[in-house]
């Protein structure tokens, strides 16, 4: 299963662009900074905003006749070169201020591979989209404003609440997938309500109980070993250090400690990916593909999701199909593939009994395993949990939302 956390969400982009960026808005001209005017109005008398600019930019690539965009080596037309600059500017929202960190941050070159943009035109001269873009910004600065804009500039809506996180591939996603995992979010209670939800509680098929301090990344794993002893680990999932203890007696040999931490991880990662998978649709390392409508297991008809994973978890070569069923919105069947390359799925599980914990929808029926029933019960959230839960070995009564 597939490493997690998560994350508030930033623009997709590297640590390089992340720095360009803030240089750029300490730097930019005056009539480039951010104002309080709404889209459409200029900055200055006779002088384009530059959401208003962005706009411009976008739409004389648009118009380019029979030029070729290459992205990652693959060819485009102008329409979905200038389709795939909105989407990512969308998805930016406010992050980006200025026309020219616009070029540098959205237009200038893949965030994924760090490969440049190309323009082929129809005569077949090439350059980099980074430089076609500044020399048309550049006469977009120079011209002045004929009459006052009417219409706002078309910017797509800043305001995306269900949008990717952080180094999501949206670079090789299709829309149509990002639209329907965005919808599945929305329908589940919500990207805030999911990064604001605290504490998570359930236990896993009868095997062992988990308390997730989503917040601070930390982890409460409860078992019984060998004959029975009661196991205890509590792991910080970002550093994969810990406590552990045994019969309720510290684990405290270094080299038996570190390989307990590296246990209690694997089971966080396969454990909470059975239960909140999809919440994790677009997350970082996600490429997301659109397979077309299928019908699950009882006949009902779901538009079909594949998930592939970059160089994130520690299976990195998984592949999912997240069914998502078109009457309810919700993920209620999922194919997990061990090998990307796999004919067919190592398992197949329903995702039935959706129901509301306290600002979000869980489910916890995967149908049946080997004739008996498989659940995740005692599933709960929390707002807030004493400090000793994550303290000490001592049993914890919980009672959730």
């Amino acid at each position: 299963m597939t490493v997690f956390r998560a994350l508030p969400y930033v623009i997709v982009c590297s640590l390089t662009s992340i720095v360009v960026a803030s240089y750029a808005v300490q730097t930019a001209r005056p009539d480039e900074r951010t104002t309080s005017q709404p889209a459409g109005l200029s900055v200055k008398a006779g002088r384009l905003s530059d959401e208003e600019r962005i706009d411009a930019l976008i739409k004389t690539l648009e118009q380019l006749k029979d030029a070729i965009f290459i992205r990652n080596d693959k060819e485009y037309d102008a329409k979905s070169a200038a389709d795939h600059l909105r989407k990512k500017w969308q998805y930016a929202g406010q992050r980006i201020t200025t026309a020219r960190q616009f070029i540098t941050l959205i237009g200038a070159k893949s965030s994924v591979s760090g490969k440049p943009y190309l323009v082929r035109f129809e005569d077949g001269r090439e350059m980099t989209s980074e430089a076609f873009l500044t020399a048309e910004l550049v006469k977009l600065e120079a011209k002045p404003r004929t009459q006052p804009a009417t219409q706002p500039a078309t910017r797509p809506v800043a305001t995306q609440p269900n949008a990717p996180e952080p180094a999501f591939d949206l670079e090789g996603s299709d829309a149509k997938a990002i639209e329907l995992a965005d919808a599945v979010m929305a329908k589940m209670g919500g990207r805030r309500a999911w990064n604001e939800t605290r504490y998570i509680v359930w236990n896993f098929f009868g095997q062992r109980r988990h308390v997730w301090d989503k917040r601070e990344g930390r982890v409460r794993i409860e078992l019984d070993g060998p004959e029975g002893v009661p196991y205890v680990y509590v792991l910080n999932i970002d550093t994969k250090s810990g406590r552990a203890w045994k019969g309720g007696q510290e684990v405290t040999d270094p080299d038996e400690l570190a390989r307990m931490m590296d246990q209690a991880e694997a089971m966080w990662i396969n454990d909470s990916y059975w239960l909140v998978m999809p919440y994790k649709l677009t997350d970082a390392g996600v490429t997301l593909k659109f397979l077309g409508e299928r019908a699950m297991e009882g006949g009902r008809i779901a538009d079909v999701l594949q998930l592939t994973f970059k160089d994130v978890g520690r299976t990195p070569n998984n592949k999912y199909h997240v069914y998502v069923a078109k009457d309810s919105g919700l993920v209620e069947q999922f194919d997990y593939y061990e090998h990307s390359d796999d004919p067919t799925p190592r398992i197949s599980r329903p995702w039935h009994n959706w129901k509301r914990f306290g600002r979000i929808m869980l489910s916890g029926d995967r149908g049946e395993r080997h004739g008996r029933p498989a659940r995740l019960t005692d599933i709960a959230v929390f707002g807030e949990l004493p400090e000793t839960v994550f303290a000490g070995p001592e049993p914890v009564e919980l009672d959730g939302e």
